[in-house]
């Protein structure tokens, strides 16, 4: 069995192998459900690893089914963070598997491409702030708690919970000249 006739399973007996060169799985008749299953048939029958964001995007579907990784080659490395300080700590002591409940949020962050469980959240400083002791304390704080260390990380066809020996905050300044209500906008 090949990728594309994995694909042609998943996606049933209307689809044709040939439109996978100028069509988007999500244009083919995939969904999210199909993708996941995709990804699982992949793995299962061929040992090949496909990116489930690839499958959602507007790529065309033999595209994604090329760029899919052989089990030979070992697993694909996970994208770097956009602050890379904070990926210290070599992987190895401290790594546990996840619960079945970890694994399920890890999925979705792969489908999404981001995370539906960050909480992001924007203060206002009407005085001078202190960015050095802000970094400090927010700093601090993480080291105390593990949990806001804790990244997931794929190794050997599965996920392991990976606590980082060490985080460094990166704080992004904005300043604004104008009146409050503009900023907020």
């Amino acid at each position: 069995m090949t990728l594309e006739e994995c694909a042609a399973d998943v996606l049933g007996p209307g689809c044709h192998t040939a439109q996978f060169t100028t069509r988007s799985f999500i244009r083919l008749g995939g969904d999210s459900l199909r993708a996941m299953r995709l990804v699982a048939l992949a793995q299962e029958r061929l040992g090949a690893r496909i990116q489930p964001g690839a499958l959602l995007c507007d790529t065309s579907l033999a595209d994604v089914l090329h760029r899919a990784v052989p089990a030979a080659d070992g697993p694909p490395r996970a994208p770097a963070p956009a602050d890379a300080t904070i990926m210290v700590g070599a992987v190895g002591d401290g790594d546990d598997p996840v619960s079945h409940t970890q694994r399920g949020m890890w999925l979705a962050e792969q489908v999404t491409g981001g995370s539906p469980y960050n909480l992001v959240f924007l203060a206002f400083a009407e005085s001078p702030l202190n960015a050095a002791a802000l970094a400090e304390a927010v700093g601090a704080a993480v080291a105390r708690h593990d949990g806001l260390r804790t990244v997931f990380l794929e190794r050997d066809d599965s996920v392991i919970r990976h606590v980082l020996h060490h985080y460094t905050p990166h704080l992004a300044t904005l300043e604004h000249d104008g009146p409050v209500a503009e900023f907020r906008e």
